[in-house]
């Protein structure tokens, strides 16, 4: 449990960082994304200590952590990005946004009925 708590201790003296980071990419998002016409709300944040300690320590056993490093290669949600639509019929259109300007390494719908296209119609 050591590494573990290094790793928070790391993360808490770089938390600054991934919300900054998080505030960047939204700031440019909302940016673009109200450029091509789009309503959307979106916000941002670096992920909470405890939280952090939560899912790392639920990992911890599965994973065989060595150092810190594994943890942050391990752990994808240090700061994230969540664009809101005002009209679901944009889904596509904000998709095509985040491919073209994001490297994007996996996908997962929330909710997941909500993955099918065409699933609401812009009224």
């Amino acid at each position: 449990m050591d590494l573990i708590r290094e790793f928070i201790e790391d993360y808490r003296d770089k938390i600054s960082h991934f919300e900054h980071l998080a505030q960047a990419c939204a700031y440019q998002c909302e940016r673009a994304l109200k450029r091509q016409g789009l309503r959307v709300l979106v916000t941002s944040r670096a992920k909470r200590l405890d939280s952090l300690a939560s899912k790392v320590e639920g990992r911890a056993q599965k994973k065989n952590y060595q150092n810190i490093d594994e943890i942050y290669a391990d752990i994808i949600d240090l700061a994230g990005v969540r664009i809101a639509l005002f009209f679901p019929g944009d889904r596509e259109e904000v998709d095509r946004f985040i491919h073209s300007y994001f490297r994007v390494d996996n996908v997962k719908d929330f909710p997941e009925a909500l993955s099918h296209p065409g699933a609401y119609q812009k009224k």
